[in-house]
């Protein structure tokens, strides 16, 4: 690749940081203002990209006394565990709260309450306050309503909260229970998922390429590991099935107007036949077993990196009876009629990537179909 094609994408990537940087740290809620971008970047870019943001983002609010403790919330957030994006690096030059000096720890473990009182001071609100004039039903509670905004976010802690107080007589609860449900079931399902399981499992030795705005990263590669996305054996992606997909948001608000509108778009690219009608997508992606065939005019590869873009980003999973790929198989035909096969030999393709990636954003319920969007598409 050219070097100033090179050049430029770092010069985009470390743009895009710091404009993400100061949405969230002037934000007067900076945990949203976070997770709300995370959200854009996923559906927008690939796993490196998102990485070389945030390893960005990480770096510039670690290094102020202000954010620093935000940056702690990014790397426990998204820099580890299932949910990893990115892999911070060791933060140099960081103003930390004076809390964190020798002395002043050396004072409150004497007991000394002006440490406390320092201890408050310092570290701002919350700082000093015992864990349960902080974490309470009341705090809880107001996470669920007014910070959280994904269903998979709230429903750990609800079914956490169940239990801590079944079969306990709790009117508080009682109340604050129909709420959370009742926001629960308003929710977008299908949190964005960057990594699929196997890249997730079985990429180590991360290695980060440090420049100077510590933008990018580079991955030792792993030792081969079997895959588990049905594409192993070619026979096993060949046997027809009646199960469909199931689209996560299809319940939502305009949950059907957006499969309506990916017909459109794909009729319009071409890469659908103009006989497929709504209803027929409606099947594909409703979740009732049902026996049908939708003709694809794009190419395989196309097919692929679609349904594969769709399951990474959880806007769509399998009912039972089938893999992905063997629904894929049984409900599309080419142009001759025929059914597709030999997923395993498939690559994701690069010249319709950008459509593909619209199609995407078109479905998640959580980003709002704008008329930039739409025209991109073709439908608007």
């Amino acid at each position: 690749m050219p070097k100033d094609v090179v050049a430029g994408a770092r010069v985009s990537m470390a743009r895009m940081g710091d404009k993400m940087y100061k949405v969230v740290a002037n934000s007067s809620r900076p945990e949203r203002a976070l997770k709300d971008e995370v959200f854009r970047l996923c559906a927008t870019l690939t796993p490196k990209e998102t990485g070389a943001v945030l390893g960005r983002v990480y770096g510039k609010l670690g290094r102020m006394e202000r954010t620093a403790s935000m940056a702690d919330y990014m790397k426990e957030l998204y820099g580890s565990g299932s949910r990893k994006l990115f892999s911070p690096k060791p933060l140099i030059g960081i103003r930390r709260p004076a809390l964190d000096k020798p002395g002043l720890i050396q004072i409150k473990l004497k007991g000394n309450s002006e440490a406390s009182q320092a201890e408050g001071a310092v570290g701002g609100a919350g700082r000093g306050a015992k864990a349960e004039s902080v974490v309470n039903l009341e705090s809880v509670t107001d996470y669920c309503m007014n910070t959280a905004s994904h269903y998979e976010e709230v429903k750990p802690i609800y079914d956490m909260l169940m239990e801590l107080h079944y079969n306990k007589p709790n009117k508080e609860w009682d109340k604050k229970k129909k709420v959370i449900k009742a926001r629960m079931d308003k929710m977008p399902r299908g949190y964005v998922t960057v990594y699929d399981t196997h890249i997730e499992r079985h990429i180590t030795n991360n290695v980060e390429k440090v420049e100077a705005n510590g933008v990018g990263i580079m991955e030792k590669p792993a030792p081969a590991a079997p895959k588990k996305d049905a594409r192993k054996k070619s026979a096993s992606t060949e046997r027809m099935v009646k199960a469909v997909y199931r689209y996560n948001y299809l319940d939502e608000e305009h949950g059907y107007k957006r499969l309506e509108l990916l017909n459109k778009a794909l009729k319009k690219k071409v890469w659908i036949d103009e006989a497929t009608t709504p209803d027929m997508f409606a099947d594909l992606f409703g979740g009732n077993a049902k026996e049908f065939t939708i003709k694809w005019l794009g190419t395989q590869a196309e097919l692929y990196t679609l349904i594969r873009k769709l399951f990474e980003n959880g806007i769509i999973s399998c009912t039972d009876g089938g893999g992905k790929w063997e629904i894929a198989g049984s409900h599309f035909v080419d142009r001759n009629s025929r059914h597709y096969t030999n997923w395993n030999k498939q690559k994701e393709c690069k010249k319709g990537m950008s459509f593909i990636l619209d199609l995407v954003l078109l479905l998640n319920s959580s980003v709002p179909p704008t008329g930039e969007l739409l025209k991109r598409l073709g439908v608007g």
